[in-house]
């Protein structure tokens, strides 16, 4: 069995079997394979699976007649990094800015393995689980996603930049001159 190993059992790349069988005392007739509980067939110099969770199983029959069978043995291939979602609500101003208070939220999908971990940074934090959706107040952060399927997958985001001003201008007169009456 050849691919790279993710973590969980899962493989991160396309994956080959090449099954091989001995017989010293008559030699190998027939080499055989089932997948995923399909009809055996003949098993060819190596055999590739890709995306999913597949069960295979080996069988070798010698000219004298005898039949060996393997275990079932199951692969799990998932190749495709995570998917992550990112949305920003909060009252658009102008120049890319927001004058209420904004709130983010994330969600992410991974069709194989599913997905392990959802994480968080924001400014020059540290890398935290996300649970629930970010707040955010005056002045300008950056926010940065990070999901990672069981497979080992990792997807991120690039950093987001989120600008808020919720303060209007302060506005003063200042009158030069002597007052009169009334």
């Amino acid at each position: 069995i050849s691919g790279s190993n993710g973590t969980n059992g899962w493989y991160v790349s396309n994956v080959t079997v090449s099954p091989v069988a001995q017989d010293a005392e008559s030699g190998v007739a027939l080499l055989e394979i089932k997948i995923d509980n399909e009809e055996w067939v003949k098993a060819e110099e190596v055999h590739t699976f890709f995306e999913g969770v597949h069960n295979y199983q080996i069988r070798a029959t010698d000219i004298a007649g005898n039949i060996t069978e393997s275990s079932i043995r199951t692969l799990k291939v998932d190749t495709i990094t995570p998917v992550i979602n990112v949305s920003i609500k909060g009252v658009s101003g102008i120049n890319g800015w927001y004058v209420s208070k904004v709130e983010v939220t994330s969600t992410a999908y991974d069709g194989n393995s599913g997905v392990s971990s959802l994480d968080f940074v924001v400014d020059a934090g540290v890398w935290e689980k996300y649970t629930s959706p970010l707040g955010f107040t005056d002045g300008v952060h950056t926010v940065k996603f990070r999901v990672t399927d069981y497979a080992g997958n990792v997807t991120e985001t690039l950093s987001k930049e989120i600008k808020v001003d919720t303060y209007t201008p302060f506005v003063s007169l200042k009158i030069d001159g002597t007052s009169g009456f009334n």
